[in-house]
């Protein structure tokens, strides 16, 4: 018996051993959520960050990514701090530091922009799940969104941003793909519309958002472009009926000198005969004046029309920019 010893205790010692590396494979492999364990057990999301989690139908998973990094939603002050942009071409709406070091969304809170807080929320985490995929994963989403890119993307909008992250950040413009894709774009490959839901239990819901707050701006670039168009045509208008009046101003002043030579001449008939034309041309000149007077009236009310709602625009740019710009206007 004393000799079988040795050899169970070393069956024991090999299987303890088996055990620890097992789990420290385990342990390593698991490494990510262990310690979004550990960050979420002293961590406690406020209300307007479950809202916004909630409101974005974020899957269990995304919440917890979208928890660990302790997002906060900043005033504009605090926001341009965490968030600087350095480029006046651009507006950020929110940031993501790389390990966990923070989601930053600015607070907005014009009526009109109602939903870019959550679009933002949505595409910040984006961001840090994409940092999260493994190589393999990633390389096969790099993949289909520069096919989507190549091959299937036609939104505008979205191709002038990707133009934009290619100038500003162009090593990070496949995760910014990643980002704008899921929020912005409705129609997407199957393989593509496969990898959001993952993460977010109806897409849709995110892109009514943002469809939402981008009319707004849409619908008013419309309505300014309208009235510049409108004044384009109204000031060659005017300008043509200018260029007539003085004209016939210079023809009035011509024929009023011609008719005081002939009175003074005593050339009562020819005088006569000249007053009657001059005051049918005269008429004209008039008739001429008074609808050029409504034109520029017309013109001034559409110019007020035109910076009213240009206003309207730029209160929406000034609510999501964290250095306000001056107001624009035309005269």
């Amino acid at each position: 018996m004393n000799k079988q010893q040795p050899k169970l205790t070393s069956f024991y010692v090999l299987l303890v051993l088996v055990i620890l590396i097992g789990l420290g494979i385990i342990g390593y492999l698991q490494r990510q959520s262990i310690n979004d364990w550990l960050v979420l057990l002293s961590y406690k999301p406020p209300k307007i960050v479950v809202q916004l989690a909630n409101q974005d139908g974020m899957s269990a998973y995304t919440k917890r990514v979208f928890y660990v990094n302790n997002p906060q939603i900043e005033t504009k002050s605090a926001f341009s701090i965490y968030c600087p942009n350095n480029s006046e071409q651009s507006v950020v709406l929110g940031c993501y530091h790389l390990g966990q070091n923070g989601i930053y969304i600015l607070a907005v809170n014009n009526r009109s922009l109602y939903g870019i807080e959550q679009v933002t929320a949505a595409y910040e985490t984006l961001h840090a799940i994409y940092q999260r995929l493994s190589t393999t994963q990633r390389s096969t989403l790099n993949s289909e969104l520069l096919a989507f890119e190549y091959h299937g993307l036609n939104n505008p909008i979205v191709k002038a941003q990707i133009a934009g992250f290619k100038k500003t950040e162009p090593g990070g413009v496949l995760n910014e793909m990643t980002s704008l894709f899921g929020t912005e774009v409705s129609n997407l490959p199957s393989t593509l519309s496969k990898f959001y839901t993952q993460y977010f239990n109806n897409r849709q819901t995110l892109l009514n958002y943002y469809n939402d707050y981008e009319s707004a701006f849409t619908l008013r670039q419309q309505q300014i472009a309208s009235y510049d168009s409108q004044l384009t045509r109204l000031q060659s208008q005017i300008s043509s009926y200018e260029s007539q009046l003085t004209n016939q101003l210079t023809q009035l002043e011509s024929a009023q000198a011609n008719l005081n030579s002939q009175k003074a001449s005593g050339q009562i008939s020819q005088y006569n005969n000249g007053v009657v034309s001059y005051n049918l041309e005269a008429d004209s000149y008039n008739s001429l004046a008074t609808s050029t007077r409504s034109l520029i009236n017309q013109y001034n009310q559409v110019v007020a029309q035109r910076n009213a709602i240009a206003l309207e625009e730029d209160q929406l740019v000034q609510a999501i920019t964290a250095n306000p710009q001056p107001v624009k206007s035309v005269n």
